[in-house]
């Protein structure tokens, strides 16, 4: 699967304007908080909402062109659009829901393939209202896929169901788009959803791409605020002064040796809670210990340092219990995160 967008939409608060293009990376994400355009982009490539300028390509197949006044609509774009409401017709049953597909030659062993595959055959000839959730998430996603899309779009489709049925559904439905070689793209403003199921990751930030890349490498290196942030980053702090391998943090009181050069246009510096650690005496990065203050968490230990800096380990790890003042926190320069 080949898509190209390049879109321009203006929008109550700030202008979309999105560059993406993938190629054959299995599931792309689209991680952002709410409101930053992940959905509308999606509704764009769907052909639901159509952008001010640019263009949509995919597969080759022109589905939007400003320039050339091309814009297909929905149902000949060849593309699943799967959400949180489920939309299906309350008044017919799963098997009438899926024959209703427009379009579709439908055959009873074609759906008698995706009930089978959803494991859905036995619901066959329930109305939505006595489905749960979960049922009503497969009814949804077999009817989709009836109609054989090229690219199938995820808008946070598992964020209404708790946490154990979401998890359990996501690898269900992932392992599925795997057999039937399914590409997707899936929207989500949880990052542990987007690091379990996503090879790779657009980050948007008011309507654009602040960072991209393959899904471990953008937790490794965000680059920027936002996407630090979106991957769950709890210390981020302003660089007030800096020389080529130094940097001043007036905020914790902290000079900091960087590994490398320190590029001009750095004004952020991170690290992640796990990656910090505690080193005796008096050394390079390290940090004097004035407070503490635990967190209770099901299976984490978590501490708040000096009121600013966040430390968590695993429970087993029984590290956290033992921290005193006089202590020093070390920040391991390889663990920093310069951020723009």
């Amino acid at each position: 699967m080949a898509l190209f967008v390049d879109i321009t939409k203006k929008l109550e608060h700030f202008t979309l304007q999105v560059q993406m293009s993938t190629k054959n990376m299995g599931v792309v994400g689209i991680l952002g908080a709410s409101g930053c355009g992940k959905s509308m982009t999606l509704r764009c490539i769907a052909g639901i909402e159509i952008p001010d300028s640019g263009k949509i390509i995919l597969n080759g197949r022109v589905l939007y062109d400003s320039e050339k006044k091309i814009c297909l609509p929905p149902q000949k774009r060849k593309v699943g659009y799967l959400f949180q409401q489920y939309a299906l017709f309350p008044h017919m049953t799963v098997r009438e829901n899926l024959e209703i597909v427009a379009g579709v030659a439908k055959t009873e062993n074609e759906i008698a393939k995706y009930l089978a595959l959803l494991h859905i055959e036995e619901i066959v000839d329930s109305y939505p209202e006595r489905l749960s959730g979960g049922q009503k998430q497969r009814v949804a996603m077999a009817r989709m896929l009836l109609t054989k899309p090229e690219l199938v779009l995820l808008d946070e489709p598992f964020s209404a169901l708790d946490n154990y049925l979401k998890e359990s559904l996501e690898l269900e439905i992932m392992q599925l788009f795997q057999k039937l070689s399914v590409e997707s793209i899936m929207v989500t403003h949880s990052r542990e959803e987007a690091y379990r199921i996503c090879s790779y990751l657009f980050v948007f930030e008011r309507g654009q791409v602040s960072r991209e890349g393959e899904t471990t490498e953008v937790f490794q290196d965000p680059k920027t605020v936002a996407a630090a942030k979106l991957t769950g980053c709890k210390n981020i702090f302003s660089i007030k002064k800096k020389s080529e391998k130094f940097m001043d943090i007036s905020e914790i009181d902290m000079c900091f040796n960087f590994v490398g050069d320190i590029p001009k246009d750095i004004r952020y510096v991170g690290i992640r809670a796990h990656d910090l650690c505690f080193r005796e005496g008096e050394g390079e990065n390290n940090l004097l210990v004035k407070s503490v203050k635990f967190l209770e968490d099901p299976f984490e230990q978590i501490a708040i340092i000096n009121d600013k800096i966040w430390l968590k380990c695993a429970k087993s790890e029984n590290i956290l219990k033992k921290i005193e003042e006089g202590q020093r926190l070390h920040f391991p320069p390889q663990k920093l995160m310069l951020l723009k």
